[in-house]
């Protein structure tokens, strides 16, 4: 078994885990509690906020500079304070920092794209990623929010409406301003939480046995992935094992998984199915026993959910390594013809290759 060929479709959840593998602790901080107080070391940009006032609305959001989708929400950010204006007060909290001297420094060249308070947390001496800080145990860890960006809506009587990602805070965010954000809504987001946290805990306890090279702890992990009744995570669970088992060359097992799969948790899945037929004929694999029919099923399958360049690009695969190189050269040029810019130098390599 290769457990480090987990980390493949485990991707950025376990390495959060890993980077953040003390950020998991019992959870008191729930939808619908009262926010818990602004307790920072330092404000390198615009007003301090240091209490929640009635009647006031606020955005609390947690990032670090390292964090690559963070410096991808700070504009977006900066939008809704532009918005929200004189109705919402944000303010974004550098966490679980590295460095806490590149914070200012950062702050100041992102200039006008973070238009908003921005403030330090309060991490104990010696404390050299900031896991221990104020800010991150009383709201981060205390809500079971082991990734970032992360942000939390404060409503107006100074209680936390709505917990997520930032770039999926504006529908909540809008309710919450124009006060139709009812019992419904706070009974959604806590749903939500409690799904995050779950998350939260799978990726924990998958680190730590990763760390541990305990490979039977692995597989049962990602066993008790499998059987959750959550398609989310029966999806992640199932792709992990896939992964493992293929990549041991256990590939009558792992073709077996991945025919349940393809029947149940990925049925709607495009980007799953994708996933698993691309593990079959990645070239960099080298598997040696590829069972094309479930790549084709897989990615025919993807593609008719979803028809984007990365699904096209894929089942062009299957069908080149099925013989049908005609096919194969249709669909890549179909994938390059749609592909974002950035992408289509390699797809338009890998059309050289089938042509050649």
């Amino acid at each position: 078994m290769k457990l480090r060929s987990a980390l493949t479709v485990w991707g950025a959840l376990a390495l959060t885990a890993l980077s953040m593998a003390q950020a998991t602790q019992s959870t008191s901080l729930s939808i619908g509690d009262p926010a818990p107080k602004i307790t920072v070391s330092k404000w390198v940009k615009g007003t301090p906020v240091t209490t929640f006032e009635k009647g006031k609305l606020y955005v609390v959001e947690f990032w670090a500079t390292w964090c690559g989708p963070c410096k991808v929400s700070i504009p977006h950010l900066t939008e809704l304070a532009k918005k929200y204006s004189g109705k919402v007060d944000f303010v974004g909290v550098s966490t679980f920092e590295q460095d806490q001297k590149l914070v200012k420094p950062f702050v100041d060249t992102m200039g006008r794209k973070m238009s908003y308070n921005v403030a330090m947390d309060q991490v104990p001496q010696g404390d050299e990623h900031g896991q221990h800080g104020a800010m991150a145990q009383m709201w981060m860890e205390a809500a079971g929010q082991d990734g970032i960006p992360t942000a939390f809506i404060v409503d107006k009587e100074g209680k936390i409406a709505w917990i997520g990602q930032p770039m999926g805070m504006d529908d909540a965010l809008a309710k919450v301003v124009n006060g139709t954000y009812g019992p419904d809504d706070y009974a959604k987001a806590k749903v939500a939480q409690q799904h995050a946290m779950k998350m939260t805990e799978y990726q924990t306890r998958m680190s730590k046995a990763m760390q541990a090279k305990d490979e039977p702890g692995v597989m049962a992990i990602l066993d008790e992935m499998i059987a959750d009744p959550d398609p989310e995570f029966q999806a992640q669970g199932g792709l992990a094992k896939f992964q493992i088992l293929i990549s041991g060359k256990n590939y009558d097992d792992a073709y077996s998984l991945g025919k349940t799969m393809l029947n149940g948790a990925l049925k709607d899945n495009s980007d799953g199915l994708n996933t698993l037929a691309w593990g079959i004929v990645d070239p960099a694999a080298k598997i040696e026993s590829k069972d094309l029919d479930l790549a084709m099923s897989a990615a025919q399958r993807s593609v008719d959910l979803n028809k984007n360049s990365a699904n096209l690009d894929t089942l062009a695969r299957v069908y080149f390594d099925k013989g049908d190189k005609a096919k194969a050269i249709e669909l890549e040029k179909q994938a390059i013809a749609i592909a974002p810019k950035d992408q289509k130098k390699s797809l338009q390599d890998t059309l050289k290759s089938y042509t050649g």
